[in-house]
């Protein structure tokens, strides 16, 4: 049976003994031809700063969901230090 969340919004059944999945954890993941390590503001926002600043702006957009009008925080604010310690 539906219920009312703490927004007021209408959602679906309750599942039964449905468990959260856990956190994620900062890991590096290597593939055949790249890797993907955690952001860390402190070695990471100079050369972030620096692509950006070499670049014609024209594939922004993919990497940054406030400047498309999308959902979430803009990357760029956390990673120049400016929110470090929040998310």
């Amino acid at each position: 049976m539906p219920e009312i969340n703490q927004h007021g919004q209408t959602v679906n059944d309750i599942v039964p003994d449905w468990k959260c999945a856990r956190a994620l954890t900062r890991t590096l993941l290597t593939g055949q031809y790249c890797r993907l390590e955690p952001l860390d503001a402190d070695r990471h926002s100079a050369d972030l700063f620096e692509a950006y600043a070499l670049g014609d702006d024209s594939d922004k957009n993919v990497h940054s969901p406030i400047e498309a009008g999308g959902p979430g925080h803009g990357c760029g604010h956390c990673a120049l230090g400016a929110g470090k310690g929040a998310g």
